[in-house]
């Protein structure tokens, strides 16, 4: 499903996941802010060209790789990782 669309302007907006300079692109000189979004998260610009040829696969991460990069782009700021994922000190200490 593409999420890049063209204004009622006429100007193409490209999302990161499906540009040429994006993390699924084929471009040598990568994006400086779309370089690690493969996901289509709603992210993109102007400035972007479609990708040219087969996109890249993306690399494949783990779980808990993916559960920290979550955290790490909530905007909840709900303090520590541990109180974000809901885990509750023991002794009534506080995660650091």
């Amino acid at each position: 499903m593409f999420k890049s669309f063209t204004d009622k302007d006429g100007k193409r907006w490209t999302a990161c996941a499906e540009c040429n300079r994006g993390g699924n692109g084929n471009a040598q000189d990568k994006c400086s802010c779309g370089w690690q979004h493969t996901e289509l998260n709603g992210l993109g610009c102007y400035m972007g060209e479609c990708i040219v040829g087969e996109p890249k696969k993306p690399i494949k991460i783990s779980r808990s790789k993916k559960r920290y990069q979550e955290f790490l782009n909530d905007d909840s700021f709900c303090g520590t990782f541990c109180e974000w994922l809901g885990i509750k000190p023991k002794n009534g200490r506080r995660y650091v």
